[in-house]
């Protein structure tokens, strides 16, 4: 199964997850937000998140970060690489507004070795941040 067709199957239970709620909150002055988190393991201007953005009305949260994902491949390995991109994503609905988000840490706090260390336990950053309901 591809990831556009994985996509397209998320944003279906999402929109009938919203039509439920919207149908089950008339007239009591509400609003559903929506927000899809994951390791997409895709470039922000992949097709997949494209899809979603396009088909559910959606931002990212962290559109300014250079990367979320940082490995270095040493060559001893038999690569030698860094991969250092955005692949993890915070998508929501223009009905809700970005109040606190965490920020990536400086590169040289980071250092040239990626992000999997003493440091850093993980080789993709924390993301976090809070959302108000417009």
């Amino acid at each position: 199964m591809t990831r556009e067709r994985h996509a397209n199957q998320v944003i279906e239970s999402v929109k009938k997850k919203t039509q439920k709620y919207t149908q089950k909150l008339a007239g009591k002055n509400a609003t559903i937000g929506k927000v899809i988190c994951g390791d997409f393991n895709t470039k922000p201007n992949s097709s997949l998140i494209k899809i979603f953005r396009k088909s559910l009305g959606l931002s990212t949260v962290f559109g300014d970060v250079k990367y979320t994902f940082w490995h270095y491949f040493p060559l001893f390995l038999g690569i030698n690489a860094k991969y250092k991109r955005t692949v993890d994503y915070v998508l929501y609905s223009d009905n809700l507004e970005v109040i606190k988000k965490l920020e990536g840490p400086k590169d040289e706090v980071v250092g040239d070795k990626g992000l999997l260390s003493e440091q850093f336990p993980s080789d993709h950053l924390d993301l976090y941040c809070e959302f108000a309901i417009r």
